[in-house]
């Protein structure tokens, strides 16, 4: 089921995956499609995240890679010894934003590419980062999210 997790790279087109779960997501909750917006939250006790995917408008990835990045134990982006490094699982949520709120001050946005040629671009996701870093840093170093990689 959608709460023991889905390897994104495992799929033959993941940009479908992601597609249909917000038509799911927008169906079930009367929700409309163009207003919905992609919220991730790396790691977390298993059980939190089951119960975010029984919700109905979360699922749950796995196997995802973070290049240019690591993830702390403070649960924020963290400088990397490593050119690549598995993230936990993450739990993606289609979510309706109140009107005129803002994304969160201290993440950056991350392209989430298919694999590692980074030809196909499939989304983004915003996730924290430390207080001392600017989000520039991030960009600089190139870092990225991968679905599928070798």
């Amino acid at each position: 089921g959608r709460s023991a997790g889905v390897w994104l790279g495992g799929l033959f087109n993941p940009d479908a995956f992601i597609t249909a779960t917000r038509q799911a997501v927008a169906e079930a909750k009367q929700w409309s499609l163009e207003l919905l917006e992609l919220r991730a939250k790396v790691g977390g006790d298993e059980n939190t995240l089951r119960e975010e995917a029984a919700s109905g408008i979360s699922f749950i990835v796995t196997g995802l890679v973070l290049q240019g990045a690591a993830w702390g134990a403070d649960g924020k982006l963290a400088e990397a010894r490593d050119v690549s490094n598995l993230l936990p699982p993450v739990s993606l949520s289609w979510v309706l934003p109140e009107p005129g709120t803002a994304p969160a001050a201290k993440t950056v946005s991350l392209p989430v590419y298919q694999n590692e040629t980074r030809h196909d671009v499939l989304t983004s996701i915003e996730l924290p980062r430390p207080d001392n870093a600017d989000y520039t840093v991030w960009l600089q170093r190139g870092s990225a999210v991968i679905v599928w990689s070798l």
